[in-house]
């Protein structure tokens, strides 16, 4: 039970977690296609990264900490193509950044962005996530003695 807790977190919690990575999701993917931009994913990967905090501090789950982050990571890869590809619009607005600066077309960048989105979200969900998740886990560890806190797993 203990280490179910900690991958998938406690119950209200988890879900809190999971629905404000659906609204942020939704509510950046809605401002890039009225063309805001929001700094281009890095404000979305900041909110996503500071609900792996609260996932830790809360008991939201590790897992669930990493899919927010990991999700930051592959909208700014994917989505902007994807907008791209919708509109077959080889303006500069949806090209993603990357180290390689070539430019593949709508769906080159879309499949491009698919396969990164992938590599970089993994990588980041693992390191980032997992590294939020503990700052926040030793935060409610700390914060142990105050009975107005969750007191967790940790």
């Amino acid at each position: 039970m203990r280490y179910r807790s900690l991958l998938i977190g406690e119950f209200p919690f988890s879900i809190y977690t999971l629905m404000a990575t659906a609204l942020l999701l939704a509510i950046f993917s809605l401002g890039f296609s009225a063309g805001v931009e929001l700094a281009s994913g890095t404000l979305l990967t900041l909110c996503m990264s500071t609900i792996a905090l609260y996932a830790g501090v809360k008991c939201g789950g590790l897992l669930i900490a990493q899919v927010s982050v990991f999700s930051a990571i592959f909208w700014r890869a994917v989505f902007p193509p994807l907008i791209g590809y919708l509109r077959w619009n080889d303006s500069s607005q949806y090209r993603t950044i990357r180290s390689a600066d070539i430019y593949l077309g709508p769906e080159g960048e879309l499949m491009w962005g698919i396969e990164a989105g992938i590599q970089y979200g993994v990588l980041a969900g693992v390191f980032l996530g997992s590294a939020a998740y503990g700052i926040g886990a030793l935060y409610r560890h700390l914060r142990r003695d105050d009975p107005s806190t969750y007191p967790g797993i940790i």
